[in-house]
């Protein structure tokens, strides 16, 4: 994938709230390789309308992370990049043929974080 580079990150798992705050479940840290590029104009109307604003950059990955789901009640994993917390916002499977072979990779949305603590 071009531009690809080891990237490294943390998983939530799932949530609650506490006192009427929401307190992220146990973490644990992750890692792979993908690449980070700014988000276009195009790709950011894409997303939901609460994101729009927030979201500047997309990944493309070969490794399957977790957005952010209400649902779930978990928060999306968190990628640290060039000093930045970036928060997986929202995933678009993507899958081409170049020359013959079948190649598959993810794309998300992410949203920059104010950074806690990196690890």
């Amino acid at each position: 994938m071009l531009g690809e580079q080891p990237l490294n990150g943390r998983r939530y798992g799932e949530g609650s709230y506490v006192n009427g705050d929401w307190v992220d479940g146990p973490w644990e840290d992750i890692a792979f390789r993908g690449a980070i590029q700014p988000l276009s104009d195009r790709d950011t109307q894409q997303l939901p309308e609460a994101w729009r604003t927030s979201a500047r950059w997309k990944l493309y990955t070969r490794t399957r992370l977790r957005p952010v789901s209400v649902n779930d009640q978990t928060t999306g994993d968190r990628i640290y990049w060039d000093g930045k917390e970036l928060l997986v916002a929202a995933e678009s499977n993507q899958f081409g043929t170049p020359r013959g072979r079948r190649l598959k990779h993810y794309r998300y949305a992410l949203i920059e974080q104010e950074l806690d603590d990196e690890p």
